[in-house]
């Protein structure tokens, strides 16, 4: 089973709304995601969070507003190993959840397979293993490379 961990504040306006839990869990375990959820506590919290995280973790979900995905993006700038995140916008604006067409229900987004289709150029580029490109200028002497 694939790891997944949910970088929350509790305190961003949708999360306050919500009842419970279990429905993550349901959603994420349907796509073979073993979750954890994590609440941030403080300023910068999310970035102490994903900066700490292991190696392993397949997926991190930055459930929150701006301001929360702002802090896991820094703090997974620091990783030396990045790991994948997806934004599951719970703010109260939520301005890059609005420009990518996440503006449905939280769950909604959480199920959000048609923002990148695995058919796509794009879509493919977030599917394990994920593949690099090194290509080499004309007389430099690098030499090109793919690394899976």
């Amino acid at each position: 089973m694939k790891k997944s961990v949910i970088i929350m504040n509790p305190e961003s306006g949708k999360a306050k709304k919500l009842s419970g839990y279990k429905e993550f869990y349901d959603i994420l375990r349907k796509y073979s995601y073993e979750t954890e959820i994590m609440f941030t506590e403080r300023k910068n919290h999310a970035s102490e969070i994903i900066e700490n995280l292991p190696n392993d973790i397949d997926l991190v979900i930055s459930a929150g507003g701006d301001g929360t995905l702002n802090e896991v993006v820094t703090g997974n700038m620091q990783r030396k190993h990045k790991l994948l995140i997806a934004n599951l916008p719970l703010g109260t604006t939520n301005d890059v959840g609005n420009m990518y067409g996440l503006n449905k229900t939280v769950f909604e987004n959480l199920e959000n397979k048609k923002l990148y289709p695995k058919n796509t150029i794009k879509g493919s580029q977030f599917e394990k293993p994920l593949f690099e490109f090194s290509g080499a200028c004309a007389g430099c002497g690098q030499t090109p490379y793919v690394k899976l």
